[in-house]
């Protein structure tokens, strides 16, 4: 990667990070009532209660907690559960019983605890970095009258237990704001609706503000640029390089911090840090201590010892104080891969307005550029874009643009085909239009935008985007 690539890279990771640092003072998040909190943490194909599958009715995050904050929420709006259900604020409607096992409220899914909590109620869940049904299914709590009630003042809900926020009062629209503390070991919030079965029909959504006070622990997020890279194994430039940011949202620094893949491929790792202007510092594979508030730059680099298809690096960012930072595929993943013959190695670096790594689509319409540069062999790539897998109502679409006027030089159409040399340079804009409204997710509604050779790729990148 050439110098001012790799500044353009840290760069960009450090504004994305700065985009999903959520909790730490305020964020606001559209929750909307398909959002089911017992499809969180899972991968995508999972289906879940008669209908649900992610990531089509995953809930809302991840977003970023440390065990000991202390959080407060403020949401309104509404929704209902489905076509001929009742349309109900962030408080909800009315206790049910499960139709399945006969218990009030919802039932336990992929180790997710059950809950009573009335219909379309806004609700939680904390996790750690695990998949949820890797471990026990705790109890479930009861927010009826007769259990922990919703006028709480404060709530301490465990790992795995979805909880009750509603709207954020001690009261229904009244009262004093209700303080929910982050369990030991949590790193991740998502957010939800409450229903019996069937998410995927209701309709509505809530706006929510989630407001974090942190406890003192280190807290971190991730990102790495760029998102892809493809390699010849055994040729002169085998070795797959990106850039990695974490920052520190605590009050607390975090020491002893360390890279490691999560995900296994037949590849030597290093990490080392690096400084302002991209250069290495320290030795490699040493941990480091990131002040607070403050954050640390890292080169990382995969050599590999076999030719392996194209996979999705996740990463353990996590320090010997502070949980690791949540997993975001299109944020802080690499996709990796090493191939037998030369092929096209194409970094991609998408630039949006104002550059903050989140596309803006106004009256339905919104654009971002994607710069590309080839580090690997000549080859025509494809270039498209899509949405990861999420459902979302937006159509997409790409042409190849004159770098300097920033003018389509092909037609607008699905995706576009580009010749591009060893060492040659393009770019692309990508046209997004929806037909709905898109809520501001950065975790979960992403765009991507992929170069291939063949089906397989060789390239990509990623944005949020949103409706305003």
């Amino acid at each position: 990667m050439t110098p001012r690539n790799a500044t353009r890279a840290t760069t960009l990771a450090g504004t994305v990070l700065t985009v999903l640092l959520a909790v730490g003072p305020a964020f606001a998040i559209t929750v909307e009532g398909f959002r089911n909190v017992y499809l969180s943490g899972m991968p995508s194909g999972t289906t879940c209660c008669f209908g649900d599958s992610a990531p089509g009715q995953s809930p809302v995050g991840p977003i970023a907690v440390a065990g000991g904050q202390v959080l407060t929420f403020s949401a309104t709006g509404a929704v209902s559960n489905g076509p001929a259900g009742t349309t109900d604020g962030p408080d909800g409607g009315t206790f049910f019983t499960s139709q399945q096992t006969s218990l009030p409220g919802t039932d336990a899914n992929h180790g997710i605890a059950r809950m009573n909590a009335p219909v379309n109620a806004l609700v939680g869940v904390f996790l750690d970095n695990t998949q949820p049904n890797n471990s026990a299914t705790p109890n479930g709590l009861d927010f009826s009258d007769t259990g922990l009630g919703r006028g709480f003042a404060t709530l301490s809900p465990g790992l795995k237990q979805p909880f009750f926020i509603g709207d954020g009062l001690t009261g229904t629209g009244t009262g004093t704001p209700q303080q929910f503390t982050v369990p030991a070991g949590a790193t991740r919030l998502f957010l939800g609706s409450v229903d019996g079965i069937e998410w995927n029909n209701n309709t509505g959504a809530f706006n929510v503000t989630v407001n974090g006070a942190s406890g003192g622990a280190a807290q971190l997020v991730a990102a790495v640029l760029p998102l892809s890279r493809s390699v010849t194994f055994g040729g002169a430039n085998s070795t797959a390089t990106a850039f990695a940011t974490v920052l520190n949202a605590g009050t607390t620094a975090a020491t002893g911090c360390t890279i490691s893949p999560a995900t296994g491929v037949p590849a030597t790792f290093l990490y080392q840090t690096t400084n302002s202007s991209n250069q290495l510092t320290g030795a490699p594979n040493t941990p480091a201590n990131i002040g607070a508030n403050g954050g640390q730059s890292f080169l990382i680099a995969f050599t590999p010892t076999s030719a392996f298809g194209a996979t999705n690096v996740a990463f353990n960012f996590a320090c010997s104080n502070a949980p690791a930072a949540a997993t975001m595929t299109g944020v802080n993943t690499l996709l990796l891969s090493a191939s037998n013959s030369p092929t096209p190695d194409v970094i991609m670096m998408a630039a949006t307005s104002p550059n903050d790594g989140i596309v803006r689509i106004v009256n339905g319409a919104g654009a971002f550029s994607v710069a590309l540069a080839n580090v690997g062999a000549t080859g025509t790539v494809d270039i498209a874009a899509d949405t990861g897998g999420v459902g979302q109502p937006v159509t997409l679409q790409v042409c190849q643009t004159d770098p300097g006027s920033g003018n389509c030089i092909t037609p607008i159409q699905s995706s576009v085909g580009i010749t591009i040399n060893g060492g040659a340079t393009a770019t692309v804009a990508v046209f997004v239009n929806a037909s709905a409204a898109v809520a501001f997710s950065p975790g979960v509604n992403r765009i991507f935008v992929r170069a291939t050779v063949g089906g397989a790729i060789v390239g990509a990148t990623s944005v949020a985007d949103m409706t305003q």
